[in-house]
């Protein structure tokens, strides 16, 4: 091959050298506008490039900062964690068995810290570094990019207050139902007991009717005091699931005794089917159990004015010693619309929420029902169509005795 011509030569190296300083300038303008804070130290952590938006963010000039340590802008609280973020890059890559190929850049986990300007302002950075390959299997430097993230580290600290202050008033307002369920509870049993033993006196029609009026009236403010008490119980995780022997034909069959019997004074019709697969004794909540069904059957009496309520339990599942039982309480009552199955077992939500409704109530009775059958290990839920009548329905695991 004939020697090249010097001129040729020369002029080669000199369009190269020209390419080249145009690709510098380029990089050059892209890092001195970027957005965000670059930087570049050497194999000894020592600058030899900031641009203007590190110094902005730093409050540094690039003339107080070149030749200085990268350490300059983290005070000694951070430094040793922030050493070992740029040893994570220091060795050789292990993929490749400990020798340096001139990889290309390492990125390096994010560190973020908070550091004092000169005039003392706090600010919170996000540092983002990558190692350079150097020789001997070293790094020659780090690059890398500062982001100033002090508002969002505000708004962190912001939430995490409102956050706990929230917590603290949710806390405070379950002790203060708790405490006053229990204070009330004292002379509500008073005022129960006393119009019982009222009723067992000689009383005219007319005053029997108005104690019998007092007596249900009480007994109703009883019962959305214990709805009160359950739901502040269960929302501070303090209620406890109990366990014991009990039948489950007996718990259905007083439900429907005790609740039905508003139900059978209107003509109503209630009826209860045990399936031959429920174990005849299980082991479980009797209380709690008796209090989900009790609340849906007095539910499915409340809202049905002609027909029937049935409660049917069966045991889709009996193996090793436990059993899933399902309750089902299926009524010919007004029905529920489908936008509004699931809302009703929001607490403090009703299916009809307007001021003239016909039924009162906390709307507690469903949320605290679900809570309940959930920490006994079930589900619950409702099928409905309005006017065709409702099938709520909810299991629980048990023990098999």
């Amino acid at each position: 091959m004939p020697p090249r011509d010097p001129a040729t030569v020369r002029d080669d190296l000199a369009a190269r050298s020209k390419r080249v300083q145009a690709d510098a300038d380029r990089l050059r303008v892209l890092t001195d506008t970027a957005p965000v804070g670059i930087f570049q130290v050497d194999a000894n952590r020592r600058y030899v490039y900031v641009n203007a938006r590190w110094s902005e963010i730093t409050g540094l000039a690039s003339a107080d900062t070149l030749g200085c340590d990268w350490s300059v802008i983290i005070d000694s609280d951070h430094r040793h964690a922030f050493d070992a973020v740029l040893e994570d890059g220091a060795g050789p890559d292990p993929g490749d068995g400990g020798r340096d190929h001139g990889r290309s850049q390492v990125p390096l986990r994010p560190y973020r810290f908070e550091l004092t300007l000169i005039d003392g302002t706090p600010r919170v950075v996000l540092v983002s570094p990558a190692a350079l390959p150097g020789g001997a299997g070293g790094p020659g430097g780090w690059v890398g990019t500062v982001v100033d993230v002090t508002s969002e580290h505000l708004a962190e600290v912001a939430t995490a207050e409102a956050y706990a202050r929230a917590g603290e008033a949710s806390r405070l307002k379950m002790d203060f139902l708790a405490n006053v369920s229990h204070e009330i509870r004292t002379p509500m049993n008073g005022v129960i007991g006393m119009t019982e033993l009222l009723l067992d006196t000689d009383l005219d029609p007319t005053q029997r009717r108005y104690t019998r009026m007092v007596l249900d009236s009480g007994r109703d403010l009883m019962s959305i005091i214990d709805d009160i008490l359950d739901f502040s119980k269960v929302d501070a995780g303090k209620l406890v699931i109990d366990t014991e022997a009990f039948s489950v034909h007996s718990v259905v069959s007083d439900v429907v005794g005790l609740v039905g019997e508003a139900g059978r004074t209107r003509g109503l019709e209630l009826t209860m089917a045990v399936d031959d697969a429920v174990p005849t004794e299980v082991t479980g909540d009797r209380g709690r159990v008796r209090q989900v069904l009790g609340n849906l059957v007095g539910n499915a009496v409340k809202f049905t004015d002609v027909g029937a309520v049935t409660v049917r339990v069966t045991a889709p599942e009996v193996a090793g010693g436990t059993a899933l039982l399902r309750f089902d309480i299926a009524d010919t009552g007004t029905g529920i619309a489908a936008d509004q199955l699931e809302m009703i077992f929001h607490a403090f939500v009703q299916a009809d929420s307007s001021t003239s409704r016909r039924f009162g109530g906390t709307g507690l009775g469903l949320s605290i029902c679900r809570q309940l059958v959930t920490l006994m290990g079930g589900r619950c839920g409702v099928s409905s169509r309005p006017g065709a009548g409702s099938t709520f329905w909810f299991t629980v695991s048990v023990g098999v005795a």
